[in-house]
C-alpha cells in the first residue's frame, strides 16, 4: 500500500458506542497455523443474506432517530448492538466513517432463514506481527480479545501528519481525528514507501509517547480493545452550512471499544 493511501487511513477518525453485550460467547475453529482456540463475542456476526437492507427504522411509523442506512452483502460482518423482538440494530464494517457506515436494524429472518450467522472467525494468540491483528477487520479484535490484553510486533510510524476536519471527537486520545498511530508490517521504503498490512492504534494518557512524528522503529507493543473510556465516547459533525450533527451515542462507543489502545511500546530488532 502507498504512503499516500496510509495517511488518508491513519487519518480517519474512529467514533464509538454500544450497550455492552453480555457474556454469550461462540466458539470459532483452530487454523492449522497452531493459533489458539478463538472465543469470538456472539455480537459477531456475518450476513447469511444474499444481499440485506439495513433500515433506519423498523416500521414505517416509526420516528427517523438519525441511523445510517445502506445495503450489506453475505459475508460482511456486523456488530449486533440490540435486539428487539425480529429486528437487530446492527453496525456494518466499512469504511470508518460515522456518517456512512452501515447503522440500523435488520430482520432475523428473510423467507424463513435467518439473515446473520456465525463468522466461523479465528483469532491469533499473542505474541503476533502487526498483519495478523490488522487482518481481523474493523471489529474482529474487539469479538476477539474484549479487554483482555495482547502483545504484537509492529513498525511506526509509517506515516504522519496534520488537517483539517468537521469532526469532533471525545475525549481526544481515544476519539480525536489526528490522534492515532500507524503500526505497519514493515518499514517503508523509498521510492514509493510501500507497506503490506497496518493499523492505527491510540495511545494511553501517560503511557506510550513516541512524540510528534515518533522515532521510527520496530516495537513489540502491549495493548487492549474495550477501553473503559469508550463509555463516555462522543461524536459531532457539521456541514458546510455549519448544521451540526451528533452521532448516535450507541455507535460512538462501539467504534472507540474497537480501537486498539496500547499501553506500552518496547524497541526490539527486526522480526
Amino acid at each position: 500500500m502507498r504512503i499516500s493511501a496510509i495517511v488518508g487511513a491513519a487519518l480517519l477518525a474512529a467514533a464509538c458506542t454500544q450497550a455492552r453485550p453480555g457474556p454469550s460467547t461462540a466458539s470459532a475453529s483452530v487454523p492449522p497455523d497452531g493459533t489458539a482456540p478463538a472465543t469470538v463475542a456472539a455480537a459477531y456476526r456475518q450476513v447469511a443474506a444474499d444481499q440485506l437492507t439495513v433500515a433506519a427504522s423498523r416500521a414505517d411509523d416509526e420516528p427517523d432517530i438519525g441511523l445510517t442506512p445502506g445495503a450489506v452483502s453475505a459475508g460482511q460482518r456486523v456488530w449486533v448492538l440490540e435486539t428487539l423482538g425480529d429486528w437487530h440494530l446492527v453496525v456494518a464494517e466499512g469504511v470508518r466513517d460515522e456518517l456512512t457506515l452501515p447503522f440500523g436494524w435488520v430482520p432475523g429472518q428473510l423467507d424463513g432463514a435467518d439473515t446473520l450467522e456465525a463468522t466461523g472467525m479465528s483469532c491469533p494468540s499473542s505474541p503476533m506481527p502487526v498483519s495478523r491483528l490488522a487482518g481481523l477487520g474493523m471489529f474482529g479484535g474487539l469479538a476477539c480479545y474484549g479487554s483482555e490484553p495482547i502483545d504484537f510486533d509492529g513498525f511506526t510510524p509509517i506515516a504522519c501528519g496534520i488537517g483539517g476536519s468537521p469532526r469532533t471527537g471525545a475525549p481526544d486520545w481515544l476519539n480525536g481525528t489526528w490522534s492515532g498511530m500507524t503500526i505497519g508490517d514493515r518499514e517503508p521504503a523509498p521510492p514509493d514507501h510501500e507497506v503490506g498490512q497496518f493499523l492505527t492504534a491510540r495511545a494511553a494518557p501517560g503511557a506510550v509517547s513516541l512524540g510528534g512524528c515518533g522515532d521510527p522503529g520496530w516495537r513489540r507493543f502491549l495493548g487492549h480493545f474495550d477501553d473503559p473510556a469508550s463509555a463516555a465516547c462522543r461524536t459531532e459533525t457539521s456541514d458546510a452550512a455549519g448544521t451540526t450533527r451528533v452521532v448516535d451515542p450507541r455507535l460512538s462507543e462501539l467504534l472507540c471499544r474497537s480501537e486498539l489502545v496500547l499501553t506500552e511500546a518496547i524497541p526490539i530488532a527486526q522480526p
